[in-house]
């Protein structure tokens, strides 16, 4: 079983990758899931039996990290500017474009960022 980054996360991305007020998210594409779904889909899989083989998980919405960085920051109301930086780096882990994407048959959850914010409040 394996599940992209949690929305839960995206705050400690943000923390992580800031330097002097600005920050530098890596130029790469993420498709997280909220952590509730991940729950679901892993007792979906229980319940399944054997899959056989790996089973992916993620979330319905692709972006690039520097957007969904911004949509949060702006969200908390937090002033900070994110800056999409090629020389990024993921948690000190140099990634390519899409290595934080899941495979083509992943299975998708239905909570979408915007809504997952929403209940934060």
């Amino acid at each position: 079983m394996h599940a992209t980054q949690f929305f839960e996360f995206v705050r400690s991305i943000a923390e992580q990758a800031t330097v002097s007020g600005i920050t530098h998210a890596a130029d790469v594409l993420i498709q997280p899931m909220a952590a509730d779904d991940v729950a679901a889909a892993v007792a979906a899989a229980v319940r399944g039996g054997p899959a056989q083989g790996i089973v992916e998980n993620a979330g319905p919405e692709v972006f690039e990290l520097r957007e969904l960085l911004s949509r949060d920051l702006r969200f908390r109301s937090d002033p900070r500017q994110v800056v999409a930086d090629p020389l990024g780096t993921y948690f000190g882990a140099a990634l390519g474009r899409e290595d934080l994407l899941p495979g083509a048959d992943a299975r998708l959850s239905t909570t979408r960022f915007a809504q997952w914010q929403e209940g934060t409040r």
